[in-house]
């Protein structure tokens, strides 16, 4: 299993690189972050069984060789990746300043893995897992404290980072790419915190336990766990453009909307350009197709919210928001959920026949682009239930009777 799963990781750091490489970006901010991926693939490189003999066994035949040369490349990758982030959170100028010390600090510490690593006897005999065989030695205690506290003062600001984005991006691949390489790095932290663990347990004599036995497993999957959603996370928004990707959101964007359009053809049924499926599972289109599919069903879901604007009098959208309210709704999704709430109010009327009360009422002004419309309507027909709960509030408000 460490194997297939190293393996996996590996070969996606260098797809990672190969594809930015590729697309040939020239800022300072993208030539950093293929440097960094670069330096994290050719330490799990040196990982790789055949490698590592080859390191530890042949010429210059140093046993552990290839761990010093992989955790160099780790710290080295590390210290890059606090650089990009510098890059792409401030201008250059400002990304610039203590850019030397912090580049310093990073080669002190590769260079104290070195020293440390040459004063232990780990470098004389080989070990098939280095923390384990050498997690009491003095020296050895000195090079994962170096390598654990380095490590991990990258790695919890970029977690932080990351999940500060996520909360506060509307949905799109951007906010994706935020919650992927941040659950990337978290791995990574939880890694670190397991490797610390074990050896606070050895240092104390605790030889037995389900951690202390199942270190190597346990690290293999977090490093997996980390190194697997990263590397997608920084290809995520190339991937999604693919056609594959693209016809596979644009299918599930269409199923989605299904409930939302389905409850406007009720009331309006002319909205339809063609003959509506009676199910949202009925409508399986040629892949060349689902994009005209689904432009068309967005445009069909705005006929079908005009034809209600002679009914929106009925109601006051305001009372939609207090609703919402009421329901413990709050957040992003606050406002188009209150204007679906308003929109169900009217629709229930056209088809119980009210009688409409004026064509001069608006809602508001829907997303800059189809993309956008798309991720809005799909987050309203996502929250149907709340939508209908709030409508139910707003025709009992209306049809109360005035004191």
């Amino acid at each position: 299993m460490r194997i297939a799963l190293t393996t996996v990781g590996l070969v996606l750091m260098w797809v990672t690189v190969l594809w930015r490489v590729r697309l040939g970006r020239t800022g300072l901010p993208e030539r950093a972050l293929t440097v960094t991926v670069a330096a994290l693939a050719l330490g799990f490189t040196l990982d790789q069984p055949l490698i590592a003999a080859r390191l530890d066994l042949g010429p210059p035949a140093v046993p552990n060789l290839a761990d010093v040369l992989k955790h160099a490349c780790i710290l080295l990758g590390a210290a890059g990746a606090r650089e990009t982030m510098e890059l792409h959170l401030h201008d250059e100028r400002t990304a610039r300043q203590g850019r030397s010390v912090r580049l310093l600090v990073a080669v002190a510490a590769v260079a104290a893995l070195g020293v440390l690593f040459a004063l232990s006897p780990a470098r004389s005999a080989e070990t098939t897992s280095l923390t384990v065989a050498t997690a009491t030695d003095g020296n050895m205690l000195g090079y994962w404290l170096v390598y654990v506290a380095f490590l991990g003062a990258v790695l919890i600001p970029i977690t932080s980072t990351m999940y500060r984005f996520a909360r506060h991006t509307e949905p799109s691949p951007v906010r994706t790419t935020f919650a992927l390489i941040g659950a990337g790095t978290g791995a990574g932290v939880l890694y670190l915190a397991h490797k610390a663990g074990f050896i606070v347990l050895r240092l104390f004599q605790v030889h037995g336990g389900w951690l202390v036995d199942h270190y190597d497993q346990v690290s293999t999957l977090l490093i997996a766990a980390s190194v697997i959603p990263l590397v997608i996370g920084l290809m995520w928004q190339y991937l999604v453009r693919l056609p594959v990707a693209r016809h596979a959101a644009a299918y599930r964007a269409l199923v989605v909307l299904h409930p939302l359009w389905w409850r406007l053809c009720e009331a309006t049924p002319a909205i339809a350009l063609t003959p509506h499926p009676a199910g949202r599972h009925d409508e399986r289109p040629w892949p060349r197709d689902v994009d005209y599919c689904l432009q068309r069903r967005v445009i069909e879901i705005r006929d079908g919210v005009l034809a209600l604007r002679p009914y929106l009098g009925l109601s006051n959208p305001d009372r939609a928001e207090d609703a919402l309210t009421i329901l413990g709704v709050s957040g992003r999704n606050r406002e188009p959920l209150a204007q679906a709430a308003w929109l169900e109010v009217a629709r229930r009327a056209k088809l119980a026949g009210v009688q409409p009360t004026s064509d001069q009422v608006t809602t508001a002004a829907g997303a800059a682009d189809l993309a956008g419309e798309i991720r809005t309507l799909t987050r309203i027909a996502k929250n149907l239930p709340v939508v209908d709960a709030a409508a139910d509030l707003l025709s009992a408000h209306r049809k109360a009777p005035a004191r």
